[in-house]
């Protein structure tokens, strides 16, 4: 929950929940709400470099399962962030949204051609 705990423990939250993520843990990561909440958190967190950075890397993993990967593109607006954050000033965050794009670009039919 944004704002209930201290910015470095959520920050180590955000880092644990993209380790976490794989094959198995994927569909428990929907159904917890943890996918949703890694987005809204990313639009609440957006000037914090370190946060973007995390939650990127943790959509870098949602997006190779498909359970997360649908969850992120079919019910948030991901795929916006990540083409905003290609323009960042942080060249880690852009090499990584970028990377986030191209699993969406190989996995997604649709979202390729709207990319």
């Amino acid at each position: 929950q944004p704002g209930a705990v201290d910015d470095d423990i959520l920050l180590e939250v955000v880092m644990f929940v993209g380790v976490l993520c794989n094959e198995g843990t994927a569909p428990l990561l929907v159904h917890s709400g943890l996918v949703n909440t890694l987005f809204v958190l990313m639009g609440e967190k957006k000037e914090d470099d370190e946060f973007v950075l995390q939650i990127a890397f943790a959509f870098n993993k949602f997006l190779m399962y498909d359970e997360t990967r649908a969850a992120l593109l079919n019910h948030t607006q991901v795929v916006f962030y990540l083409i905003d954050l290609l323009q960042d000033k942080n060249k880690e965050v852009q090499r990584v949204a970028d990377q986030c794009l191209d699993i969406v670009m190989d996995t997604d039919e649709e979202w390729a051609v709207r990319i």
